[in-house]
């Protein structure tokens, strides 16, 4: 007898922000998280536990993003690298150099769809008109 296990990995929906893009305009963004993952710190050496997270931009409303809350969709989040940037520690205060962000990757192997919501051409198109807004 053989299995096969085609594991999907997911991300689940954890809170709901409004944002505002380059015109001023409102728009919601799920705030996904990946996991947990211990990290070791740089200045301390200690372990520490963090949470992935990135931000997936929408084009639905308030209600229909807050019923999402909890959902799992197929994807990962992926560290990619960026700009350096500094950011300040809210618990510490300490201020530490980042040259990377966490961005969501859809899972392309998810059964009957090449995302978690349609079509690839519906995808593109939402990025491109997502990324303009963003910019």
């Amino acid at each position: 007898m053989m299995f096969n296990l085609n594991l999907i990995e997911m991300v689940t929906v954890i809170e709901v922000k409004e944002r505002v893009n380059r015109n001023g305009e409102p728009f919601h963004a799920l705030i996904v998280s990946g996991g947990i993952d211990i990290v070791q710190s740089k200045s301390t050496g200690k372990s520490y536990l963090t949470e992935r997270q990135a931000s997936l931009p929408t084009t639905l409303d308030r209600k229909k993003c807050q019923s999402l809350i909890g959902k799992e969709l197929p994807g990962t989040i992926s560290k990619v690298p960026c700009m350096p940037f500094d950011y300040t520690v809210p618990e510490s205060g300490e201020i530490i150099r980042i040259n990377h962000r966490w961005e969501y990757v859809s899972d392309e192997s998810f059964p009957g769809n090449t995302n978690a919501f349609g079509p690839k051409e519906e995808e593109e198109s939402l990025v491109l008109e997502l990324e303009e807004m963003l910019i």
